[in-house]
């Protein structure tokens, strides 16, 4: 029997993804629903998977075939915050579908109007969603006010109607099912994987020889913007105190500017600040180090799971330190790094590890258990055959 998964998504709109057709590949390539059908694709290749976006600048369907995966372009319409709809990508999947009986549909987020669309197919074939770190309609309401309190209690009905016809949520953090009005067994913890032959293991010596750094020291790595999302001051804070106890250690931060507003705090804490890491280089830089952190997301970004940084530090075999471990398998966390959503914990998880109280050898193989693309797309493929058995037979 053949199986079909197509991926949905849509066209980003701003300065860093213009996303046209002079882009080439990569104006089907953006965004996430290109980067889960491709790697599925390459794990599962038995299965027939396509890409589907929509785009409002696009005046006619087009499609290319790229590693496998046959990536279609529809026009769209863009109704403000509610997003894309789009007439020919509905037809089309109705066509498809009779065609195509087992099939099933992974929508890229739940909080914009492709999900409400596909999900209209939701009693012919599976419906999926892959929650990219949305918060949920009912989750808005209650921090909103004003205008924005109407719109979102007024899609809070729309998410709803959308999720009654959905077969599955993949969440990247458990408590964002809280807020979905939805039974509880289509709720799953799933999120984007890494792939692992980006991010090897690198000998610390040897990470360290390349990037100039003292063999003799200890090393704390922040990659990211030094705002308080992230509240990398905590970070800084805690090193200023565990360096007088570790004379030795640094603190080495990436990816940050100088308009940055804790730019100024880590330059006084004597930190090595740097600009953009280029991609090929942050498996040396998180080789390289003791421990990353990654300290306290804030209110705005409550559901964002794990993060890619901590998975990739993972794989690297260095230890993770901060609130998002809370999205890891509880079961295996203790092997990957420590949990912290405070001062207090943060400076005693980190002093564990740099006395060499708290080791973590099985990190990489951990972290690979859970988040490559082969373990996460095999387990994908059998919810995608189950979910076919339920709704399709």
């Amino acid at each position: 029997m053949k199986y079909s998964v197509i991926y949905i998504d849509y066209n980003f709109e701003n300065v860093k993804y213009k996303n046209r057709p002079e882009d080439g590949d990569a104006y089907y390539t953006y965004g996430f629903g290109s980067l889960y059908a491709r790697q599925f694709k390459r794990y599962m290749p038995h299965w027939e998977v396509q890409c589907w976006k929509a785009d409002r600048f696009a005046t006619e369907v087009s499609s290319r075939l790229i590693q496998g995966v046959n990536h279609i372009i529809f026009p769209a319409a863009k109704l403000g915050r509610a997003g894309f709809f789009s007439g020919k990508m509905l037809k089309h999947a109705k066509a498809f579908i009779n065609q195509n009986p087992s099939t099933v549909f992974n929508v890229s987020g739940f909080d914009h109007l492709l999900h409400f669309q596909m999900s209209l197919l939701g009693r012919k074939c599976p419906v999926f969603v892959q929650h990219h770190g949305e918060s949920p309609a009912v989750h808005k309401i209650r921090s909103s006010s004003g205008v924005k309190l109407i719109y979102w209690y007024l899609w809070s009905f729309i998410e709803k109607s959308a999720l009654k016809r959905t077969h599955q949520v993949y969440l990247l953090d458990a408590e964002a099912g809280n807020y979905l009005r939805i039974n509880k067994s289509r709720l799953k913890v799933s999120t984007t994987g890494v792939d692992a032959e980006l991010f090897p293991s690198i000998d610390k010596k040897v990470a360290r020889e390349k990037l100039g750094l003292n063999q003799d020291a200890e090393y704390l790595l922040f990659i990211g913007r030094l705002n308080s999302s992230k509240r990398a001051d905590m970070l800084i804070s805690a090193y200023l105190k565990l360096k007088v106890e570790f004379p030795g250690l640094e603190l080495l931060i990436g990816g940050c500017s100088q308009d940055d507003p804790f730019f100024r705090m880590a330059r006084d804490a004597g930190a090595t600040v740097t600009g953009m890491i280029p991609q090929h280089e942050v498996a040396i830089w998180l080789s390289a180090a003791n421990a990353y952190s990654l300290p306290l997301l804030d209110t705005a970004h409550l559901f964002g799971g794990l993060g890619m940084l901590p998975v990739q530090s993972m794989l690297c075999n260095t230890p993770v330190v901060g609130s998002t471990l809370k999205c890891f398998p509880a079961e295996d966390r203790h092997k990957v790094g420590v949990f912290t959503d405070n001062q207090p914990d943060l400076e005693s998880a980190l002093r564990a590890i740099l006395s060499g109280n708290s080791t973590f050898p099985l990190t990489r193989d951990t972290a690979l258990k859970y988040y490559s693309w082969q373990s996460i797309s095999e387990k994908t493929s059998l919810d995608y055959l189950n979910a076919i058995k339920t709704v399709c037979q």
